[in-house]
């Protein structure tokens, strides 16, 4: 996901590290390395009200949060 850097009701709540990179496999086209790849993102909307948008279903399972 990427945020538009005019809107101030939008924030990153976890960034990609300095080895990511998005990539469109049909393609081959890139979009985004680094900390501009932002994995979770929030929206604060002007009445306080909060939402929290994750870029995959996947981040919420058990396989990437394997301790090591």
């Amino acid at each position: 996901m990427e945020i538009d850097p005019h809107n101030q009701y939008l924030f990153p709540i976890l960034k990609g590290d300095d080895n990511t990179y998005s990539v469109n496999t049909k393609s081959g086209a890139y979009y985004g390395f680094g900390e501009r790849i932002k994995l979770v993102n929030g929206y604060q909307a002007r009445n306080n009200r909060r939402v929290v948008i994750s870029g995959s279903t996947a981040l919420c399972s058990n396989r990437f949060y394997v301790l090591r």
